[in-house]
């Protein structure tokens, strides 16, 4: 559908009105896309490809991704993890997980604030944000499939997170943060830890 319609926008004849409306339609499918793949990921999550991985440079490769992305320019990401750890995980699954949990902060932050991504050697994984942090009264439902709380969320993020580290044999848990909103803590601790030389 967007394909075509692109298409259709770059013929001389459309009228800037009816340039517009495909201009709606574009990006209502992207809207589409994005939610059938945030879907298809938790109906049909694949199990974890586990390899020896450099647990700091997936980080980086994040951090890299949010500071190109529109809703991070005002958010501070600190960075607190050293420069070379591995871990036995699935590369791609954990960047999904801290992708999925950065929005989440963004979003709690309403686009301004500070973000921290921590990482130590014995398999803890923090993200944290300076947000206003997650009511007690919801606390027990955040991680249920298709609880949201935002006027367009789908429910599925943190869902969806929670299954990726399940299927790692990890833990996650919701705690306070120093900043003031939320902290997210992945526990991989049952994973072979140890620093690269």
């Amino acid at each position: 559908i967007s394909g075509s319609v692109q298409l259709l926008m770059e013929a001389e004849a459309v009228n800037p009105q009816d340039r517009r409306l495909m201009g709606i339609v574009v990006k209502e499918a992207e809207r589409l896309s994005a939610l059938l793949t945030e879907f298809l990921t938790f109906a049909r999550p694949k199990p974890p490809a586990i390899e020896k991985i450099n647990i700091s440079l997936v980080l980086d490769e994040v951090i890299k991704l949010l500071q190109g992305d529109a809703r991070f320019e005002r958010v501070e990401v600190v960075k607190n993890y050293p420069e070379h750890c591995q871990l036995w995980l699935d590369a791609a699954q954990i960047r999904q997980a801290v992708w999925d949990l950065a929005i989440n902060a963004a979003e709690a932050m309403q686009g301004q604030g500070c973000l921290k991504i921590s990482f130590s050697e014995n398999g803890l994984l923090a993200i944290e944000d300076s947000g206003s942090g997650v009511p007690e009264e919801i606390r027990g439902k955040i991680f249920d499939p298709f609880y949201s709380t935002k006027e367009k969320g789908t429910g599925l993020g943190l869902a969806t997170v929670y299954s990726i580290v399940e299927n790692h044999k990890g833990k996650i848990r919701l705690e306070q943060s120093d900043l003031g909103g939320a902290m997210f803590l992945l526990n991989f601790s049952s994973l072979q830890v140890g620093k690269d030389g």
